[in-house]
């Protein structure tokens, strides 16, 4: 709740914009409304018979997402942990999930500059990620991303085979530097084995007839 007060004993008069206030957004949507003692006095003390109308606040979430990709087997494959409609992360406490079978997390690059993040695979199918900044970061910065997790490819992967890249939504969180959670929205992505690609060179060639 905001609380508003104040009082001229002279009486003012209200213009169109009262007062604005100020908010931190952290995505969603939320309704305005004026609670039900609100009241509005002239010099005397009487009150004044004032409409109230109440508003709402929208936006795009801050999101955490994976694009779909393609692989082959037996490689090593770099994906990015996309992050849009965020422009101050404080911290981040994010849960990354995955088939074992079909990948192996080996390690990260390219993490967000003043972020101190961190990724581990503290069990089969699970990649942990954290990092803070007391001053806050923006991904724009990196690219629009948080960090690229780097995934070997098993052989079984065969090429058809189609596997997801998730969040544990229950597990992961963000906040702004102030350590308040965003609403923040998660998307899975899907990579797909693909056939390895072989390429041939051409060569020319001096036949002779006898050849």
């Amino acid at each position: 709740d905001v609380s508003i007060g104040g009082f001229d004993t002279d009486g003012t008069v209200l213009a169109e914009d009262f007062v604005e206030l100020e908010f931190t957004f952290l995505g969603g949507t939320t309704s305005l409304s004026f609670l039900s003692g609100t009241e509005i006095s002239d010099v005397s003390g009487s009150a004044i018979e004032v409409a109230r109308e109440s508003g709402e606040i929208s936006g795009d979430s801050p999101t955490l997402s994976f694009a779909d990709c393609s692989v082959q087997p037996g490689d090593t494959a770099s994906v990015s942990v996309q992050a849009s409609e965020i422009q101050e992360l404080g911290s981040a406490s994010v849960d990354v999930t995955f088939n074992g079978a079909a990948l192996e997390f080996v390690g990260s690059e390219s993490a967000i500059e003043g972020f101190n993040l961190s990724a581990s695979n503290p069990e089969t199918g699970l990649v942990r990620i954290g990092g803070f900044s007391t001053s806050g970061v923006d991904p724009a910065d990196n690219g629009d991303r948080l960090v690229d997790l780097r995934f070997a490819v098993a052989d079984g992967f065969s090429p058809g085979s189609t596997t997801s890249l998730g969040f544990d939504t229950g597990e992961s969180e963000l906040s702004n530097p102030s350590g308040t959670a965003y609403n923040a929205s998660f998307e899975e992505g899907t990579v797909t084995s693909i056939d390895r690609l072989v390429s041939l060179g051409t060569q020319a060639l001096d036949l002779t007839a006898d050849d």
